[in-house]
């Protein structure tokens, strides 16, 4: 599944949607109110796709966020049905409370279920650890929403009937549950995790609903007429979550926020100042409303800023002493990666012959040694010495650099017909082992044949007549009597035969 090709079209073909409807509204096209409301059920409609490939691309229980998200998209585009039957076929209005807001809540619900199993997988940072942080912004937060949004629709004259009530502090109420998700989402990782394609897409449709709501909470208390213009931007909630699966952790290694470091760590910095906007905000508010221009009020405004501004520069300090240990970590992990490649270069250099790149004789040797029988076991051994006919003519004919070439291919062609868990090393000078674990004499003959074979196909070797004496034999063998000298000189004996006989040939010893 291409996810690179859904995040493409998926943004492209969703904010031309909505460019289409602000055309629709900047032209007055009637009856505009219908089409609003279609819009909007289309625009909810479009999350579906992109969320079933979100969902396709995670794996496990990493499915079960999107899937809430998903149930919970899928319930708001029930209320938005009806909220749109009922306003432009009936032609009535819904007023709260209402059916709808019946699935608004348990959209929410859900909702916040999917959050909860979004921190749960992916936040790895102990909250406990920043939540006094994040305790402050949110006290913070609840008071400037209880005094100016929720105080004053409670002293609304006209809504005595307590459900109206309950249905209208509903949305602040659900707006502040937003921004508790959002901050869990920004306070519960650490900078370079939380700073991911997915986490920033899941804040942002956090802040747009939030905003919306807000937006529309502020029109209804100050009676502001905004019409149809944040309409289209409902739909943006959804389509955000929906984009913000399309990234599984597997791909959200925030590579630009890596790479960009000043503006990671100025985003940092926002983090560790907003319990302190927060604080001074409240502070100006209440100053504003009660009109305190004591001098013992503004001196405690003084004496709180000094107090902020020195655990800012603690907390500052503490965050460029991390960062530095982290940058001394990494480049330590560099380093020991490094180390381990120069680890494996040289014991790669020990015990592979430099111009076949097979295992040199002392690798062949330890493999003798890994290949013994348990005791008790007993198994087969085939060995194949290989030695290439008049090797010092074609050097002296044709060049060293030839000879070099000869034995490489050579070498390639024994590794064309050996098993994967066989064992080929150049013994020599022009001569070759190879090693078969649980071969008896049929299947290390069947193994020679198939090399003599590949010689003779092979054209670059046939233009300076390279030929082969092979000597093969299979010992089986046990714990007590494996003996590696024993064995080769049976080998060794059979390629003698091989050369005696006049040589491009094998004989089985």
């Amino acid at each position: 599944m291409d996810l690179v090709k859904w995040r493409k079209y998926g943004f492209t073909i969703y904010f031309g949607f909505v460019a289409i409807f602000y055309a629709i509204l900047i032209f007055h096209i009637e009856p505009f109110a219908t089409y609003s409301s279609l819009f909007g059920l289309i625009g909810n409609l479009m999350c579906f796709p992109i969320f079933w490939c979100g969902i396709q691309a995670h794996k496990g229980e990493l499915k079960k966020p999107w899937k809430c998200f998903t149930v919970a998209a899928f319930i708001y585009l029930i209320a938005e049905t009806i909220y749109a039957y009922l306003s432009n076929i009936v032609g009535e209005e819904p007023v709260s409370p209402s059916i709808c807001d019946i699935f608004y809540f348990i959209n929410t619900c859900v909702c916040y279920v999917g959050l909860y199993y979004y921190l749960k997988l992916t936040q790895k940072t102990d909250l406990r650890s920043i939540s006094f942080d994040m305790l402050i912004s949110m006290f913070a937060a609840a008071g400037i929403l209880y005094n100016f949004i929720m105080l004053p629709i409670i002293s609304e004259s006209e809504l005595s009937d307590p459900l109206m009530i309950i249905s209208q502090l509903y949305n602040p109420v659900f707006d502040f549950a937003l921004l508790i998700g959002l901050l869990m989402l920004y306070f519960g990782a650490d900078d370079t995790k939380f700073f991911t394609p997915s986490n920033l897409l899941m804040a942002v449709a956090f802040l747009i609903c939030f905003t919306l709501d807000l937006l529309e909470l502020l029109a209804i208390l100050y009676k502001i007429n905004i019409n149809l213009i944040p309409d289209p931007l409902w739909s943006f909630y959804y389509m955000f979550l929906a984009f913000a699966s399309l990234y599984p952790n597997s791909e959200t290694d925030n590579k630009y926020f890596k790479s960009n470091y000043n503006l990671s760590t100025a985003l940092g910095y926002v983090r560790i100042l907003m319990p302190y906007i927060f604080t001074f905000l409240i502070l100006f508010l209440v100053g504003f409303e009660y009109n305190l221009l004591h001098t013992l009020y503004i001196w405690a405004i003084l004496l709180v800023l000094m107090l902020s501004l020195r655990q800012i520069f603690v907390l500052i300090g503490n965050k460029k002493l991390m960062m530095r240990i982290r940058r001394n970590e990494l480049k330590l992990n560099m380093q020991y990666s490094e180390l381990q490649k120069l680890n494996q270069q040289i014991m790669h250099d020990a015990e592979v012959d430099f111009l076949t790149q097979l295992y040199n004789r002392r690798r062949v040797d330890k493999s003798f040694e890994k290949l013994k029988p348990q005791e008790g076991m007993e198994q087969y051994l085939g060995i194949m010495l290989i030695d290439v006919d008049f090797f010092k003519h074609i050097n002296d004919t044709f060049g060293h650099p030839i000879g070099d070439k000869v034995l490489k291919k050579v070498a390639d062609s024994i590794r064309s017909v050996v098993r994967e868990h066989d064992i080929a090393g150049r013994f020599g000078g022009d001569e070759f082992i190879v090693l078969l674990p649980d071969a008896n004499i049929a299947v290390t003959e069947m193994i020679t044949k198939d090399l003599v074979n590949a010689i003779h196909r092979n054209s670059e070797l046939r233009i300076y007549g390279v030929t082969l004496s092979i000597g093969c034999t299979s010992c089986r063998t046990t714990f007590e009597d494996y003996n590696v000298k024993s064995m080769l000189k049976q080998a060794d004996e059979a390629l003698y035969k091989a050369k005696e006989n006049g040589r491009n040939q094998y004989v089985v010893g």
